[in-house]
C-alpha cells in the first residue's frame, strides 16, 4: 500500500514515514524493494519508445522568461561587532 501511495501520490519519502509513522529510509527500501519485485515479474512491463510516442508526432517547446530580482541583505557595519556590543 505504501508503494502504491507512492507512486499515485507522488508524495515525498518523508511526508509518507510521517503518515506510516516509519523512517524516510525505511520507506525509500520498502518502495524499492516492491519496485524489484515488480520488475523482475515481468507481469508488468512499459512499451518500447516506438510504441509511446507516435511516428508523426512534433515536438512542442515551451520558453518560460525569468528574470532575477534583487534580494535585501543586511548592510555591513563599519564597526567591528566586538565594538558595537560594548
Amino acid at each position: 500500500m505504501l508503494a502504491l501511495e507512492y507512486w499515485r501520490e507522488g508524495c515525498s519519502f518523508f511526508h509518507l514515514a510521517i503518515s506510516w509513522g516509519l523512517h524516510a529510509s525505511s520507506v525509500c527500501c520498502i518502495i524499492r524493494r516492491v519496485k524489484d519485485v515488480l520488475t523482475e515479474s515481468k507481469a508488468f512491463t512499459l512499451p518500447g519508445e516506438k510504441k509511446v510516442q507516435p511516428s508523426g508526432h512534433q515536438i512542442e517547446f515551451v520558453v518560460a522568461e525569468v528574470a532575477e530580482t534583487p534580494t535585501g541583505r543586511p548592510r555591513k557595519s563599519k564597526e567591528p561587532l566586538t565594538e558595537a556590543l560594548r
